[in-house]
């Protein structure tokens, strides 16, 4: 089951443009790490900064080496809608 996530602290403009176009890695809500493949304006005739983005997380903030016993993570896609001018938006995970 896909359950879409609320993202309350998300990446700067510039942060989500060094994480394209030099592979860096960012970090949503405080904990969720991922690699972005895609970056689109959600509409490019709005004032506002919404964008969707397409990438992988690749780690959730409590797994690696100081992880209690058996807690693994598998990394997965996901899509989500996110405002740079608020720093928030939904995170959805895909099949």
């Amino acid at each position: 089951m896909n359950v879409p996530m609320d993202i309350e602290s998300g990446p700067s403009k510039f942060d989500l443009m060094l994480a394209l176009f030099e592979d860096r890695k960012i970090i949503f809500n405080e904990r969720l790490t991922a690699r972005i493949n895609k970056l689109e304006r959600k509409n490019n005739y709005a004032e506002d900064e919404s964008w969707v983005i397409s990438g992988t997380i690749t780690s959730n903030g409590i797994c690696g080496r100081d992880a209690p016993r058996g807690i693994d993570f598998d990394p997965y896609d996901f899509d989500a809608v996110y405002s740079l001018e608020t720093r928030k938006g939904v995170l959805t995970p895909r099949n």
